[in-house]
This record gives C-alpha cells, structure tokens and sequence, in this order.
C-alpha cells in the first residue's frame, strides 16, 4: 500500500472516529442555547411568584440564619414547593430532555425538540415515589459535591461551605469520615449513572433503573473504566492544545510587539487572550455534552451487547454554529478595540479591598487574643474580627467555640462558668504552643484596638441576644469607639434589631446561604460565604449601597480572586499571605492585568 493511501486512510480512520461526535456535540448544544432561554424564562416566573410569597410574608429573603420559617408559615410551604417546582424543571430540560436528545442521535432518528420535551415532562410520574425523591435530592445536592454523575446546572456550584470543610479537615475524627462518605457517593454515582437512561429510553421504574444500572457496570466494568480513561485522555490532549493557543500564544505575542507600537500589541493581547477564554467556554460546553453523548452510547452498547457508535451520516448544515461563530469573532473583535482605547482607564494595578484579620490576628498569633490584635496592627490589616459570648455572671469573653475544650482543654460553656473561672484558663493555641495567652473580655480587646484597627464584634453563640448587642454598644460608646467597631453576627434578627434602633452603628450580617433580595436585607456589610459570592450577587449588593465582605478567605488562589474583585474586604487567617498577594498585584504586567480582568 502507498505511504499516500495510507496517509488517506489514517485521515479518514481520524475523521470517521471525531466527526460525528463532532457534529453530534454541536446538535447538543444548540439545543443548550434553546435551553438556556427556556429555563431563564421559567426561573424568572418562579423568582416573581417566590419573590410575592416572601412579602405576604413580611420578608425580602430567606438566609441560613433565618430559614425557620419555611417551616412554620404556609408562604414558606408554597416556597419548598416552588423550589420542588425549580428542580423538576431544571432535571427535565438539563438532564431528561437531553438524554432523549442524545438517544435520537446516538440512534440515528430525526430529532423532536418538542417531542422530547413533552416526554421528558411526562417521565415526571415516574420520579414521584420514595426512590424517585432519593434520586432527585442525590442528583440535585450531593453530585456536585461528590464531583461525579450527572446532575443538573442550577446546583452545580453547590458545595459545602468552608468554614464547615476547614473544621473537618483539621481534625480527624471528622476528616476520616467525610473522605469515606464522598468515595461512598463518587462510586455510586459511578455505579448508577445509567439509572435515568433506564427510566426515559427502556420505560423502568426508578428502582429497576437502578438495578439495571449496577448489572450493566458491573458486569462491563473493564470496557466501562477504559472508556473513562479515553475520555479522560482526550480531554487532556484537547486542553493543552486550547492552553497553548489560549495562553502561549498570546504571550509570545504580547512579547514579540512589546517593542513595538503600544496600542498594536495591547490590541493584538486583548484579541488573543478574549478569544482564548471564548473558546474555553465553549470547552466547557463541549465537556459536558461530549460525555452525556458517550454515556448514552454506552447505555445502548451494554444494553444489546454490541459496540453502538454514533453514526456517521450526512448532516444538514450547522446554520446555527457558523452564526455563533461569526457572532463570537465579532464580538471578540469589537470589544478588543473598545477595551484598547480605554485601557488606562479600565486597568488599574491598585487593590482597593481590605484585609480583615480572622479571630483576632488569624493564624499569625495565638486565636482570638490581644496579641492577635497587636499582630494585625503591625501587619497593616484594616480590621480585626473577634467573637464574644456573655459569662455566667453577664460579663462578655472573647471565645469562637461553644466550650473551651479545643483551646484550653475545659469542656465547659462560657455561659456555664463565672469571669474569675475563666480567667484562670488560657489560650493554648496549637499553633503557638509555647506562648500561652489569657481569655481576653470584650473590654480588653476594645482597649487593645482602639486607634489600631477596625474591629468586627460577632456576637456569638447562645447568648448572642439583645441584651448583648446592648451591652455592646455600651462599651463602644464609653470609649467614644462607634465609628471603630462593627457589630456582626449569623442571627439577622439581631442585626435587624441593631439597624432599626441604633442606625449609627456599623453592623454585619453573616450568610452562607440565600434567596431573594439578599441586598435588601438591614445591615451595612454583606458578610458571604467565598463561594456564594458571585459577581452577580456582588453588584446587586453594591446598588443597594451596602459593603460586602467575603469570609473566610485562606488559601492564595481564593486571596488572588477576591483582592482582584469588586468586594470591599476578605476576613481571613493569612494576613501575610493576602498582604504577599496584593504586592504583586499591584505590580502586574499588562498581560497579566488583560488575563485577570476578563477571567473576573
């Protein structure tokens, strides 16, 4: 054979095994496009009607610190049920519809939309029973924090927070646990991931679905793990050829021009690195509708016990994908030139956020001690946040747990125990264990940061009430320190107490969870949980004119996000580590200001 014909044959071997895959991709995901207008459109109606149940309710949102009364009012019955109503929507346009998508493609069918549609609304019987409702929480909640299955768009950010995940991984009685509970979850979601198939292509009950699943895996589970790994594999090569392009390329660029005209080569960089992150979201897409191609092309091959492929006919014109890809070249186009001629005055170098001490002085000194406030102030930080609790006898100590058993090895409450008592115990802090410290009162810390740093007064715990937040305020105001403090807390009707009686004082309500008009709610800073706080969420806040702090923001790549963001301080335990960032920051290349604006 000549080495040509064998060049056309390893051509059309390559083309027969990427193109219709390809070309089965881009069906898919013009039928996200639709999606994505069909599920804006019906979360808008649900927003609208849940938004109306809150006020009848007396309410702007629901947060995780008063999320009581979904459970005790009929308003907050109508609004589980909407968010039952959410969910079912979304599983069948982000997971139903696209299984029977995938089906007609895989089979070679002329595709429905609006077939697939109605039967995907019909499948909704079949999931209301027992295991139907445990497939739907498993799908919904613990996919996206297993980090395997197939799961639905709407949750698919959905994690536990890190104030929960930093206390599991720093002890291990906790640690071990949780480890096992997520290789639990990743392998059934390994096991069961052809259950929905079961239910939508061969009409199974969920039940059967499920044990069709497990007999299917399990008894191809050579075949089953090798086409992982091809998968795996192939989207390896694809991303280093996407980083090369994306990255490489415009820095060899930006490097080439750098003597150049200035204008030229900063426009060549804008161009280059927005179309980079252009296509990286297509990626993104094309990840997600790829493996939902190969699962259901698996689902049929160990079904019939034959290799299935996707065939590789003749497709009409992708009329959709040119126009997308037009689109995109003139938008990357056109705001390369917008961005080039206001970029002295979009870039800016400076980092405007403040660094807010956690416990104190955070890990650079022993937790929530006058020496953690002395240390914040020699490193600069803006604030100090520290956490009190009233004493057995109405005085106010300065604790983060509930007891005193991890600092100073007491398993008593402050509530349970006299000033005097506690005095006697000290601040064994790991990290410091040859310096121990005394429990500071309210007092003290105030004496301590008064003219040094803004201090952030959570008011903690059980005895986090009224009568705390009074005699707060009382000692704020001995030492002429109200512009000095801010009051925070979790219990926003604390915070609400404070705003609607002493409208002078700073306060801060704390959430990891919401919904509704979060920026409405009565307080001056916003205090998110990191991965809630989404630029989105970021600018409604800002409108309302109102701060938002992000907590507890400890590793360097979480400091580098949000000191590059629109927020207004990060509460964290590395204030060197956030100080390191923001110097370099400060200092960035035009290359390195391009790549992080538009990653923001």
């Amino acid at each position: 054979m000549s080495e040509k014909r064998q060049r056309k044959r390893f051509i059309d071997r390559i083309r027969g095994s990427w193109v219709p895959y390809w070309q089965a991709t881009l069906d898919l995901l013009s039928y996200e496009t639709i999606a994505v207008v069909l599920k804006t459109i019906f979360v808008r109606a649900i927003y609208l009607v849940t938004n109306y149940l809150l006020k009848l309710a007396g309410r702007v949102a629901v947060t995780s610190g008063d999320f009581g009364f979904l459970f005790t009012s009929w308003q907050g019955w109508l609004l589980i049920i909407a968010t039952i109503v959410i969910v079912l929507g979304y599983m069948t346009m982000d997971i139903n519809t696209k299984i029977l998508y995938t089906s007609d493609l895989v089979k070679g069918e002329k595709i429905s939309i609006r077939k697939n549609l109605k039967d995907a609304i019909v499948s909704w019987k079949k999931f209301a029973s027992v295991p139907g409702i445990l497939l739907i929480i498993y799908i919904t909640l613990i996919v996206p924090v297993a980090g395997f299955g197939l799961s639905i768009s709407l949750t698919k950010n959905f994690y536990i927070p890190t104030f929960i995940t930093s206390v599991i991984k720093d002890r291990t009685l906790y640690y071990v646990p949780y480890v096992i509970f997520m290789i639990v979850f990743w392998v059934i979601g390994f096991i069961y991931i052809f259950c929905i198939h079961g239910v939508l292509l061969d009409d199974m009950s969920v039940i059967d679905a499920l044990r069709n699943s497990r007999k299917l895996v399990l008894s191809h589970k050579k075949d089953y793990i090798k086409q992982h790994l091809l998968f795996i594999f192939n989207l390896v090569l694809l991303f280093i050829i996407l980083l090369i392009f994306g990255l490489f390329i415009p820095f060899v660029i930006s490097e080439l021009f750098m003597g150049s005209s200035e204008v030229w080569s900063r426009f060549l960089l804008i161009f280059f690195l927005t179309a980079g992150i252009v296509v990286f979201s297509f990626f993104n897409g094309y990840i997600g509708s790829y493996y939902l191609i190969k699962i259901t092309e698996l689902y049929y091959t160990y079904q019939t016990n034959q290799r299935v492929h996707i065939p590789n006919i003749k497709r009409k014109k992708h009329t959709f994908a040119y126009l997308m890809f037009i689109a995109s070249f003139l938008f990357v186009l056109g705001f390369s030139f917008i961005l080039n001629i206001v970029f002295d005055d979009v870039f800016h170098s400076d980092v405007s956020v403040k660094v807010i001490a956690h416990r104190a002085g955070g890990t650079d000194a022993p937790e929530n001690t006058i020496k953690g406030i002395e240390t914040a102030y020699e490193e600069k930080a803006f604030g100090s946040e520290i956490d009190i609790q009233r004493t057995k006898d109405g005085y106010y100590i300065v604790n983060h747990d509930t007891t005193f058993e991890r600092l100073s090895h007491v398993k008593k409450k402050p509530q349970d125990m006299t000033l005097a008592e506690i005095k006697e115990l000290r601040v064994q802090d790991p990290n410091y264990p040859d310096s121990p410290q005394p429990i500071a009162t309210l007092e003290e810390m105030l004496d301590a940061a008064k003219g040094k740093v803004k201090l952030f007064i959570e008011l903690k715990g059980s005895t986090a009430d009224i009568q705390m937040a009074e005699d707060t305020i009382r000692l704020m105001r001995e030492r002429d320190m109200l512009d000095e403090c801010v009051l925070i807390s979790l219990k926003y009707d604390l915070i609400a107490y404070i705003e609607d009686n002493y409208p002078e004082i700073e306060t801060g309500y704390l959430t990891f969870a919401s919904f509704g008009d979060t920026a409405s709610l009565k307080c001056d800073y916003l205090g998110l949980e990191e991965e809630s706080a989404s630029s989105a969420v970021i600018a409604r806040i800002h409108e309302q004119n109102k701060k938002v702090m992000v907590w507890t923001v400890n590793t360097p790549d979480s400091q580098k996000y949000f000191l590059k963001r629109n927020v207004d301080a990060i509460i964290t335990d590395k204030v060197n580590q956030a100080n390191g960032i923001i110097d370099k920051l400060e200092n960035r290349s035009d290359f390195e200001l391009i790549f992080d604006l538009l990653l923001n």
